[in-house]
């Protein structure tokens, strides 16, 4: 053999090689779902892909709807069969075994022939349909149902079928209404509504969801009963006929869809100012994070005059826009002077209402929303009294998930980490931290007030309260209760100045009396220092 010769056969060994990596790799990309070596494959490798039984990779495919539209996109040959102990199978005769209906799905819609009337989707027995139906509902499979209608004359639509098209509210409208159209002709409006395990019916789901031109056609076309839920809405119907575009408006805004918004406000005439759900579309708007659309709601359709409205869970726009960190509507809103509550800062670290210029350094609930680096920045009097207390213990009893930086931050800016509350306030008793974090069940700041050093056995300096009278006060778990008792050695029947017990400052729990009883020999009849037991006490 010549050299020249020795070269070509070189590389024809070569190219066959490359050929059987590129297939082993891309065809167990395809197996495994893996994408990315599929995407990144050339549309002619993805048609050429062969393998010794003469599959190609859409016999492969299953389970990956992203993977088949790579394929179907590159057009691998749609009807290449099998070899003959394969039973000569095309792609779609493989789906149909695998009962890989979203593949089928997409392989009709791509023009995949069924020649031969001895397919399963052919034989397939007609309780079989009923699920098969149901699951092409839920993959929103029109194709596939449409073949079946076409196809399958025997196949009557059932009960269940329609209450799978109630729930999935996404499947094609136009095909619904013709598969209830068919369900009336076949006589369905005799048989009993199909209930899942809640008892609700496809009227019930429909209902819920206001799609009041379905529950219309099951009430006077498939004679479902109508319900109480079923005559409110029609009512609301007749009192608002725009009533389904004032839906879809809400939803638009949610989305952001700003040109659309636009268009259906002015198309329809709609009032932007109309509620639905509880709600108006600015405060939808706000949640979507599209500025433009929410300076076009406030400038165009008069919401600068409603700027603090609140929806039925008490949120405005400003509250959305800073739980869903839209930086740049939450300034808008700020210049349009909206409200800002300090413990929505609280639920929107990534977002700032304000700037530190705009701080009331003398408003305890506006500094215990900022973190430890705006803390930092900000000229606070870490010593001036509120109602009776400090920052330090303001921040203990209202923020219920502590910010573990920023409350070390707080413990710092006082020499002494048992600082008191002001006993001369009529609010306060001269309680620590450590008291507060126990009154108020706080059990992150009480963990780390204990880390810092904070004396567990310091008393109030009014009446002479103990860490377990301030336990008990705050309906402590037993847990804590027991650790200290059994742990930090307290006396179950130990006496504050006025000589009583924590049954005096105990919430009436009778299971919790009974096991102190028990456990720890508790006295419920100890009288005070004037005589009095919990009883005159609490009459």
């Amino acid at each position: 053999m010549s050299p020249a010769s020795e070269l070509r056969e070189l590389r024809n060994a070569f190219d066959r090689f490359s050929v059987w990596i590129l297939l082993r790799t891309v065809g167990i990309a395809v197996l495994h779902h893996d994408l990315d070596p599929v995407r990144q494959s050339s549309v002619e490798e993805l048609r050429s892909i062969t393998d010794c039984l003469q599959r190609n990779l859409l016999h492969v495919v299953h389970g990956s709807k992203e993977i088949a539209d790579l394929l179907l996109s590159a057009e691998v040959p749609l009807e290449q069969q099998c070899v003959g102990q394969l039973n000569h199978w095309t792609p779609i005769l493989v789906a149909i075994e695998r009962k890989d209906w979203p593949l089928v799905d997409r392989l009709l819609a791509k023009g995949a022939k069924l020649s031969t009337r001895q397919t399963k989707l052919h034989t397939m027995p007609v309780s079989e349909l009923e699920e098969l139906v149901c699951d092409c509902i839920v993959e929103n499979c029109k194709t596939l149902i449409v073949w079946i209608l076409e196809n399958r004359p025997d196949y009557r639509i059932t009960q269940q079928n329609v209450y799978t098209l109630s729930v999935y509210e996404e499947f094609d409208a136009d095909l619904l209404f013709r598969l209830l159209t068919l369900a009336e002709k076949q006589g369905l409006t005799g048989t009993d509504p199909y209930r899942y395990i809640f008892d609700n019916s496809a009227l019930d789901n429909v209902v819920e969801d206001e799609r009041f031109e379905l529950a219309s056609f099951l009430v006077e076309r498939l004679y479902f009963k109508a319900t109480d839920a079923f005559n409110e809405l029609h009512q609301q119907y007749e009192q608002n006929p725009q009533f389904n575009d004032y839906k879809r408006l809400h939803s638009l805004c949610r989305d952001g869809e700003f040109a659309m918004v636009r268009q259906m406000i002015e198309e329809k005439c709609l009032d932007a100012q109309q509620e639905y759900d509880g709600s108006n579309i600015f405060i939808q708007a706000a949640s979507s994070g599209n500025l433009e659309l929410v300076q076009y709601l406030c400038e165009t359709h008069g919401f600068h005059a409603r700027i603090n409205d609140r929806d039925e869970h008490g949120f405005t726009a400003m509250r959305q826009a800073m739980v869903q960190g839209h930086q740049p509507i939450v300034l808008y809103l700020r210049k349009l002077n909206a409200m800002v509550n300090p413990s929505w800062m609280q639920q929107s670290s990534n977002v700032s209402a304000v700037a530190d210029s705009e701080i009331d350094t003398e408003d305890f609930l506006v500094l215990i929303a900022c973190d430890q680096e705006r803390l930092a920045r900000l000229s606070i009097d870490y010593n001036r009294y509120e109602g009776g207390e400090l920052l330090l213990h303001c921040y203990i009893r209202y923020v219920d998930e502590p910010d573990e930086d920023t409350f070390r931050f707080l413990i710092a800016q006082y020499d002494n980490v048992d600082i008191r509350t002001d006993a001369s306030s009529e609010l306060r008793c001269g309680e620590t931290p450590l008291h507060l974090a126990y009154q108020s069940g706080n059990k992150r700041c009480r963990e780390i007030l204990l880390e810092s050093g904070a004396d567990i056995y310091a008393k109030s300096l009014r009446h002479g309260l103990t860490t377990l009278h301030f336990a008990i006060m705050g309906s402590a778990e037993r847990e804590i209760i027991e650790q200290l008792l059994d742990v930090y050695g307290f006396d179950v029947n130990t006496r504050d100045e006025r000589g009583r017990t924590i049954s005096f400052y105990m919430p009436v729990k009778s299971e919790q009396y009974r096991w102190l009883i028990e456990r720890h020999q508790f006295d419920p009849c100890a009288v005070d220092n004037n005589g009095q037991t919990v009883l005159h006490h609490r009459i």
